[in-house]
């Protein structure tokens, strides 16, 4: 399981990166006063305290509830409705506050807020220590 966790936390940065990076030179191949990289890198980067969320939803309900580890992507497929297809659809605001990604700064729209990410931080911390000890008290045959 540490490498699954280990495989998500470096791939969920990477993507993030690989983000920042397109986004950024997409703009600078069109624009004529290109927005700085910094603002993009901190644009994509917010996102990974609510990715760390759920990967330990996912560790959780592997280590505590195997048999429900598929509702993680339903939990998923729920966000990405929610967030992205929200305000299309006129969703009330708590709907989206139910998912991680409903906590994120919408940055450079908004004031960079760190309590949120922080708070997302440690709910993942705590999400995927508990699913690691659960995983560990398991029956688990070889």
């Amino acid at each position: 399981m540490n490498s699954y966790l280990i495989t998500s936390v470096i791939t969920s940065i990477v993507m993030l990166l690989f983000n920042a990076v397109g986004l950024w030179s997409a703009a600078s191949a069109v624009m004529d006063d290109p927005i700085a990289f910094g603002t993009y890198f901190t644009a994509s980067i917010v996102y990974l305290p609510a990715l760390w969320v759920m990967t330990g939803l996912a560790l959780l309900l592997v280590g505590f509830a195997p048999r429900f580890t598929s509702l993680s992507w339903l939990y998923l497929v729920y966000s990405f409705v929610v967030v992205y297809l929200g305000g299309l659809l006129k969703f009330p605001e708590w709907l989206t506050k139910i998912t991680p990604f409903g906590y994120v700064p919408n940055v450079p729209i908004e004031e960079m807020s760190t309590l949120p990410l922080i708070s997302l931080t440690i709910i993942a911390i705590v999400l995927i220590s508990i699913g690691f000890v659960s995983y560990r008290k398991r029956d688990l045959y070889g």
